[in-house]
């Protein structure tokens, strides 16, 4: 599988504006990534939550 080349400012350097295999940008993927760390805390406190009621029941 072939993949395209990063993007390269004029001093050819990776720019933030670089491509993941996929094309996403990477960026996105970054805040997407926090958006599913937020969630997983999210979840995980609802789930030590839910234990507790679950036990004082």
């Amino acid at each position: 599988m072939e993949f395209p080349p990063p993007c390269r400012d004029g001093n050819d350097s990776i720019t933030s504006s670089a491509l993941s295999p996929m094309g996403v940008k990477l960026p996105r993927i970054r805040e997407l990534g926090t958006q599913l760390s937020e969630e997983a805390e999210r979840l995980q406190a609802a789930s030590v939550e839910f234990s507790y009621l679950q036990r004082v029941r």
